[in-house]
């Protein structure tokens, strides 16, 4: 008995579509997809003032969104979430994020140390506006980046509490 199966696209397929219900997955490529969203925007104003930080900002769009987009695809919601899932999602969402713009600091030559790099991508994204790095040195596509950090960890701030928030209260 053949596993191939032809999809609606006529591609052939080995196995059955696989349907996922992670909370922690579905924020991380949620948050990703914003992320790549906010560096491709970041990106497209860099280019006109320094081409390798734009470029480095437009590859973690392409990438990010392409990886927010497969995610999503392959979720499938069959209950609704408990105030611990979304919040141990947030967690993670923020953890994950962290790297990333650690790797955007370093990929964009931005500094050349991993830690300086890692301080600055978790003080964007827990909005804290702490910086080791001399802004006006930045080029604006990663000053761009910066801002946009500290906009999404506020979002992710902000849904953590609207989640915590009733059943405190």
């Amino acid at each position: 008995m053949s596993r191939a199966r032809r999809t609606a696209t006529g591609v052939v397929s080995l196995g059955p579509k696989r349907r996922v219900d992670s909370f922690n997955r579905l924020a991380i490529t949620d948050s990703l997809f914003g992320l790549g969203i906010l560096s491709g925007l970041a990106g497209l104003v860099g280019v006109f003032d320094d081409l390798g930080d734009g470029v480095v900002l437009l590859v973690t769009s392409l990438v990010s969104i392409s990886i927010g987009v497969a995610g999503r695809r392959t979720y499938e919601q069959r209950q609704r979430p408990t105030p611990g899932r979304v919040v141990s999602g947030l967690a993670a969402t923020w953890a994950v994020l962290v790297v990333v713009g650690t790797g955007v600091y370093l990929a964009s030559d931005a500094t050349d140390s991993a830690d300086t790099a890692l301080f600055e991508s978790a003080s964007g994204f827990s909005t804290t506006a702490l910086t080791v790095l001399d802004p006006s040195q930045l080029s604006v596509g990663m000053q761009l980046f910066r801002g946009s950090t500290q906009w999404l960890g506020a979002m992710i701030g902000l849904l953590a509490a609207v989640v915590m928030l009733p059943g405190v209260l």
